[in-house]
């Protein structure tokens, strides 16, 4: 095996690894509320609707901010020659503007609690 195909291998595996970390702790939420609602302990809050209004709006605003930081980033490594630097790069741009869509949402909340 050539070095790309590790690679490529482990990020594969990275990625189904993450998958299935994320999909076995929302499932063991989603018994965790199934368990308290058979138990009585949980009353859904007044205003649930309102709060999942802003949690899809939060996820929104990220995925926004993470895809133009990816654009960015692509279109920063087209000017680029040199291959070791190009991870960097967008790492460096998702970061900033994964921060600076939370930043967004941060304000619009801000101003909505005016």
């Amino acid at each position: 095996m050539t070095i790309e195909q590790i690679h490529a291998f482990g990020g594969i595996v990275l990625l189904a690894a993450s998958f299935g970390i994320i999909i076995y702790f929302m499932r063991l939420r989603h018994i965790e509320k199934l368990e308290m609602i058979k138990k009585g302990d949980m009353a859904f809050a007044p205003n649930y609707m309102e709060n999942l209004r802003y949690s899809i709006l939060s996820k929104a605003v990220v995925m926004i901010a993470l895809a133009v930081g990816l654009g960015v980033g692509y279109a920063i490594n087209l000017h680029i020659t040199d291959n070791n630097s190009q991870g960097v790069v967008y790492l460096i741009c998702l970061l900033a503007s994964g921060g600076l869509g939370l930043l967004v949402f941060y304000l619009i909340i801000q101003n909505k609690d005016k």
